[in-house]
């Protein structure tokens, strides 16, 4: 059965047991909470969906009917200072080695006092300096020392391959706050750490491949793609079928794909 249904069974039971039990009855609320989400989602009617829970740090693609189109793929989300907003949107393209271009306040609050102290920084990092017409500076002929946070008339841009931070696939998402889905150069986060909220907003997917070709309807990438490192590449944007719908929610109680109820860790703390 869908998740809603699943929920709602769920939901029934906590009932009957909370009675005189507050832990019970605050599972319960957090359990109407979700099944709220749901209901939300089945006012868009989508016939597939991604759907992104932060305190799960998980990624499923999901069917009307709540069948896993994909297997659950880990994600990173952001940081407890730097948090992942919920959102409703839709996937409108995906890019092939893709340019990072750099957020101005991690620009300035982060990259500028590294590149004031030794612009070799910007090399090291395959960090190319763009002007207002987008043309590419030299750093060399650019005196960091005079420029702040307020007065920084440059942007930033990681050229792209395998360093990029973006690694080599982006989820184009639509939404005005620079948002979206992507693979990483750090993957052996997905392994190595059970911390997974540690980026600066952005979604890093653990199959993008898999989640590629499946938006894409086509195999598109093969299974060697991640591991091939090719240089000189310009981003290549790539045209889906249709926006393919996303949803990025905050449930702390959800159903896994075996239909189990689940309470994950309330690690931005809004759900007191």
């Amino acid at each position: 059965p869908p998740p809603p249904q699943q929920l709602a069974g769920h939901s029934h039971r906590l009932r009957n047991q909370s009675k005189n039990n507050p832990a019970i009855a605050d599972s319960l609320r957090l359990v109407r909470q979700t099944l709220n989400f749901y209901r939300y989602i089945n006012r868009f009617e989508p016939d597939r969906f991604v759907l992104v829970n932060i305190p799960a740090g998980e990624l499923n693609v999901l069917d009307k009917t709540g069948r896993h189109m994909l297997p659950a793929m880990r994600v990173i989300a952001g940081k407890k200072d730097k948090r992942t907003p919920c959102m409703t949107t839709y996937i409108k393209d995906i890019v092939a080695y893709p340019y990072w271009n750099v957020p101005k306040s991690i620009a300035t609050k982060e990259m500028l006092p590294k590149i004031q102290k030794d612009v070799a920084f910007l090399y090291n990092q395959n960090l190319e300096v763009l002007d207002s017409r987008n043309k590419v500076v030299d750093p060399e002929d650019v005196d960091w020392n005079e420029l702040s946070e307020t007065n920084f008339p440059y942007r930033i841009r990681q050229a792209s391959g395998c360093e990029n931070s973006l690694g080599l696939i982006k989820f184009d998402l639509e939404n005005p706050l620079a948002i979206y889905l992507h693979d990483t150069n750090g993957r052996d986060l997905f392994t190595v750490t059970n911390d997974r909220w540690r980026s600066h907003g952005c979604v890093r997917v653990q199959k993008p491949v898999e989640l590629a070709n499946f938006v894409l309807g086509k195999e598109t990438f093969d299974a060697g793609f991640m591991n091939r490192c090719l240089i000189d590449q310009k981003p290549q944007t790539l045209s889906i079928p249709k926006p393919f719908p996303v949803f990025i929610t905050y449930n702390v109680a959800d159903v896994d794909a075996a239909g189990r109820l689940r309470f994950y860790k309330d690690v931005y703390e809004v759900a007191k």
